[in-house]
């Protein structure tokens, strides 16, 4: 079983770990390895390709970079059969406690799955500074009540 799909992060794991073995010190270290984020693709009404499907992974990972404690994202797929097909996306990401959701639609689907994870990604770090400031605002008051 391969715990890595992404050759690069496996080399520089495994040059981390290296570095250490050198040193021979004890260490600790408690390591939550990137997970890859949980994606389920949903496509309604139609099968998605394999490469599509492929693309929607390697985008959806890009989102561990803003925020370390994505739990899952569900993407879905739909399509209206009309005379100029509108490509529809949805992007639901679980944080720890809080469910973001976008939706865009366009006339190609990779269109739509990048203005959709646009869309994400500015809730995201949004929601990043929000607690980040009560944070600090917590350590004031802590700070105020000693």
């Amino acid at each position: 079983m391969q715990l890595f799909r992404n050759h690069k992060f496996t080399l520089e794991l495994t040059r981390f770990f290296s570095i250490f073995a050198k040193i021979n010190q004890p260490f600790l270290i408690k390591l939550i390895l990137f997970e890859m984020i949980k994606v389920n693709i949903t496509s309604r009404h139609f099968k998605a390709h394999e490469t599509l499907q492929d693309y929607i992974k390697n985008e959806v990972e890009t989102l561990s970079k803003y925020h370390e404690e994505i739990l899952h994202t569900d993407v879905i797929l739909s399509f209206e059969k009309s005379m100029n097909s509108v490509k529809n996306c949805e992007i639901i990401v679980k944080l720890k406690d809080k469910i973001l959701t976008s939706k865009e639609s366009t006339d190609d689907f990779v269109k739509s799955i990048d203005k959709a994870l646009d869309k994400i990604e500015a809730q995201i770090l949004k929601y990043k500074d929000k607690h980040k400031a009560e944070k600090h605002d917590m350590k004031k008051e802590i700070i105020k009540t000693v």
